[in-house]
């Protein structure tokens, strides 16, 4: 409960879990922004307005779930694109979205950008933003990121994420100790990084497969229920 609620990044163990608590709100936010806005036309406006409040309260990481809901309704929707952009800029768009050249160039862009000063947070927030749409809107990026390889790593970064720190500073650290007396410098680096990495891989993947799937199975199977029982009443409506 510490964790979500009064993480301390002085006295912890594992400072990634900083993003904890911001996720918890930022999940409970977009529970309430979409049980007011969803089935609104004019929700697009919506996003605009939080948007500019957030930025005004200075609660930059919140703007990146009105960004993420923005990108999600934006590729649900993208069917009707058609009806405002006209035929031929919608062939530019297969161009460009199909061209290696364009998807090329536009990785590298983005990884120029990834040096640049990170004022409040916000240009990371926005790569994160930019990153998303690109592998949405270019296909080669697209393919490459669902192969079986990038697809597992999905899988398995949640739990990933929790243990990685912990096993680099207690792990990590015992491997670096244990051979840097019988290698060189530079051969004692790269056993510990490869070990930790192999460990923080299986570790990732225990918690995947206790966890983060049967969790997987429950919330489908709570939110059928609910969707369900919705509807169920809808029926029953005059």
């Amino acid at each position: 409960m510490g964790i979500i609620f009064s993480f301390n990044l002085t006295t912890t163990y594992n400072t990634v879990l900083w993003t904890m608590e911001k996720e918890l709100y930022g999940s409970l936010f977009l529970f309430g922004f979409l049980a007011l806005f969803a089935n609104k036309r004019w929700r697009w406006f919506a996003y605009t307005v939080c948007a500019i409040v957030i930025w005004g309260l200075g609660k930059h990481w919140l703007n990146a779930f009105v960004a993420g809901i923005f990108l999600c309704d934006g590729y649900v929707l993208r069917d009707h694109l058609p009806r405002w952009v006209s035929d031929r800029g919608l062939a530019w768009i297969g161009v460009l979205r199909a061209s290696r050249v364009v998807s090329i160039t536009g990785t590298a862009a983005l990884m120029m950008l990834i040096g640049l000063p990170n004022h409040g947070g916000v240009l990371h927030l926005l790569l994160a933003l930019l990153v998303s749409f690109w592998v949405l809107f270019s296909e080669p990026i697209n393919a490459a990121f669902s192969r079986r390889l990038p697809v597992f790593l999905g899988k398995i970064s949640f739990g990933l994420y929790l243990c990685h720190f912990p096993l680099i500073c207690s792990f990590g650290c015992w491997v670096t100790l244990y051979t840097r007396g019988t290698l060189p410098h530079a051969a004692s680096a790269a056993t510990s990084v490869l070990l930790t990495m192999a460990v923080s891989l299986a570790g990732g993947y225990l918690l995947y497969a206790v966890a983060d799937r049967p969790s997987l199975g429950i919330s489908k199977t709570f939110s059928s229920a609910v969707i369900a029982l919705a509807n169920r009443g809808s029926a029953r409506r005059p």
